[in-house]
């Protein structure tokens, strides 16, 4: 896997998950087009490709960005973490079939608390 140490213009500092993955790498990438210069030590995982502007390797090392979405929590989540805030029966059930569906919410209402909690209540 590729990960991106810097990019800056005309360079860009790659961290591979392996050396052998850099050295295909570099194999790959030292004949293209636009890439000026590859400079890597043996011994470690990073490698810095400087190219130039407005060729091939610039849109190459711009595609192979890996683009992290940023984790959002899902209903479940939200659920889970409020749900034990809510005392009253009722009202936890109607909170549990609107974050989770109908039956879902209530099989989750009906199985953890009306059996599930009282007996870990009871056994600790």
């Amino acid at each position: 896997m590729i990960e991106y140490i810097s990019v800056s213009e005309g360079r860009a500092r790659l961290y591979f998950s392996t050396r052998e993955e850099r050295d295909l790498f570099m194999r790959g990438i030292r004949e293209m087009e636009g890439v000026k210069d590859l400079e890597g030590k043996e011994n470690t995982r990073t490698l810095l490709v400087v190219y130039s502007k407005g060729s091939f390797a610039e849109y190459f090392i711009n595609q192979i960005k890996i683009r992290r979405e940023a984790e959002r929590l899902s209903r479940e989540d939200i659920h889970f973490y409020l749900s034990y805030l809510i005392k009253h029966p009722a009202l936890k059930l109607l909170f549990s079939m609107a974050m989770l569906g109908s039956v879902a919410g209530l099989i989750t209402f009906g199985i953890c608390s009306m059996f599930l909690v009282p007996y870990v209540k009871t056994k600790l």
